[in-house]
């Protein structure tokens, strides 16, 4: 997944500060299945947005647009569980 964004990040003329990620592990996977069931007991597998999370750490504010829009031509993105930190930040705050 890093390779891929690096090479999409190239692609578009940006050097990111960093990219990382994290894969739920099956345990923890597990046990948020099982609690979501207390309340819903169809939700499954399936229902999980955060199986692989990824972290693009850019160092200009415009830089995160371009990516943004490449990651976007080429993935499904969920928008509605993805985070722009910019958004949740003053803008005299370093994030």
């Amino acid at each position: 997944m890093e390779q891929i964004i690096s090479t999409l990040s190239s692609e578009v003329g940006v050097t990111p500060h960093s990219i990382s990620h994290r894969v739920k592990d099956r345990h923890s996977a597990a046990r948020k299945i099982a609690k979501k069931r207390e309340t819903n007991p169809a939700y499954g597998l399936v229902n999980l947005t955060d199986i692989l999370g990824v972290r693009v750490i850019t160092y200009f504010s415009d830089e995160v647009d371009r990516i943004a829009t490449a990651l976007s031509q080429e993935f499904v993105v969920d928008q509605v569980n993805s985070i722009d930190k910019r958004k949740s930040l003053a803008a005299d705050r370093f994030g």
